[in-house]
């Protein structure tokens, strides 16, 4: 059986750690949006299919992230360390908004500590190493 790249990609821990750190650290913001955009209790809010629509934004870039699709993983890094900036863009417009800014403190917080974590995790990683894979799953050169 032949080990391509992909292959090894998916097995490295590292690797692995950096993904889902970035796939888990959209989230905070993206419950943020909903709780200015939504108003009421989180259950009462969950009913309303404008609030599933917002959590599915990132969808299709954590799917092809968790997929180890070469577009996605070419920005990971980027994405580490730009969520926190939509973060604070948040938590700035429920300020703006005259919203409770508590809940977006803790959410900027959780988001930082999310991507440092995931910025430490990626350059023990195999990616940051050798580089993003081909369209076929081998190491581009």
């Amino acid at each position: 059986m032949i080990d391509n790249y992909a292959q090894r990609l998916k097995r490295d821990r590292w690797t692995g750690w950096a993904v889902a750190i970035a796939v888990f650290a959209i989230v905070p913001s993206m419950v943020g949006i909903t709780t200015i955009l939504l108003p009421g209790s989180h259950t009462d809010v969950k009913v309303n299919p404008l609030y599933w629509l917002i959590l599915a934004v990132p969808l299709p870039w954590t799917s092809a992230l968790l997929s180890y699709r070469p577009g996605p993983l070419r920005w990971l890094r980027a994405a580490l360390l730009s969520t926190p900036a939509l973060a604070l863009a948040v938590a700035g417009i429920a300020w703006a908004s005259g919203l409770g800014i508590t809940p977006y403190l803790y959410m900027i917080a959780v988001t930082a500590a999310l991507c440092l974590a995931g910025l430490w995790a990626y350059p023990r990683s195999i990616l940051a190493r050798e580089g993003v894979p081909d369209a076929n799953g081998n190491r581009s050169v």
